[in-house]
Parts: structure tokens; sequence; C-alpha cells
């Protein structure tokens, strides 16, 4: 996977844990992670890709295996805090008929990846 390509992916995760315009720090970490399994920089800038249109025309350039590796990598973004709000939600629906996902698949996906988040045993109710 060439460089530029992996710097969108980021690019678009970043924008799927900002659309609820709080990162949590699980998310946060999950970006890091991600980062440095691509071999990216800690300098390399990553612009969120806030917009559902251009995170649409970014995957609609990748190739079909990348497409379903993003998603992948977007699903485990938007729960790694332990919830997925109507925002980050929402920016999946958006994206999700790209990889032949229904809504339907959507959800299993999420709650097959929130039974197994690493959101902190230790988040009270009030912290969100």
């Amino acid at each position: 996977m060439e460089h530029d390509t992996r710097i969108q992916i980021c690019g678009i995760i970043a924008g799927v844990v900002s659309a609820d315009q709080d990162i949590h720090v699980n998310e946060a970490n999950f970006l890091q992670r991600v980062r440095a399994r691509f071999q990216i920089p800690k300098g390399a800038a990553i612009t969120p890709v806030s917009s559902r249109e251009e995170a649409l025309e970014k995957l609609a350039n990748f190739d079909e295996e990348t497409r379903q590796h993003t998603f992948e990598l977007l699903i485990a973004a938007a729960t790694a805090d332990g919830k997925v709000n109507d925002a980050e939600r929402e920016f999946l629906q958006s994206i999700a008929w790209m990889v032949k996902v229904d809504t339907e698949e959507l959800d299993e996906r999420l709650e097959a990846q929130l039974a197994t988040s690493q959101a902190s045993p230790f988040t009270y109710a009030g912290d969100d």
C-alpha cells in the first residue's frame, strides 16, 4: 500500500472518530496505533476527512481490498471508546454501501466490535 493511501486512510479514520466533535483517548490511541502500523512518522500531517462526500471520493480511488480493510479499521475506530454515537454511525452508514454492507450487517459488525472494544473499565457515566 502506498504511503499516500495510508495517509488518506488515517485521515478518514480521524474523520470518523471526530464526527461527534469529541475524540475519546481510546479513539486517539487507536489512530496512533494505525499510524505506527502504517509507518507514518509522528511529524506527518493527518488531515481529518470530516466530509462524508470527501471520504467517499477517497474510498472510490482505493482498490476493493483496501476499501474493505479501511472499512474494518473505521468500525474499530468508531467503537474504540466502547460506544458508537449517532454521528459516527451516520458517517459509517454513508460509506457502507461502497463496501457492499447493508444497515443490518453494519449493526452486526458494530455490535461484534463493541463486544471486544478496549474502552476503559474506569469510565464513569458522568465522563461522557
